[in-house]
């Protein structure tokens, strides 16, 4: 995760951002985007994004598209 202090007369705020890497190949499941597997009826990626969202990060940087 990045920090960068944002400093303000009254006080001092850090910025936290997050980045998920999500442009891998997949070789080791036959290719397929692990991201899109379903678990507990819901893809992998919105219960990474969900858990994101829930820890108040004030920034999320999704990387998608290998080699594109």
């Amino acid at each position: 995760m990045l920090q960068k202090l944002i400093k303000n007369e009254k006080f001092f705020c850090i910025m936290i951002s997050a980045i998920l890497l999500a442009a891998g190949q997949s070789k080791r499941i036959n290719n397929h985007n692990k991201l899109l597997l379903r678990y507990k009826n819901k893809v992998m990626v919105n219960h990474i994004l969900q858990s994101l969202i829930k820890s108040k990060v004030n920034k999320i940087i999704v990387v998608l598209g290998y080699e594109k």
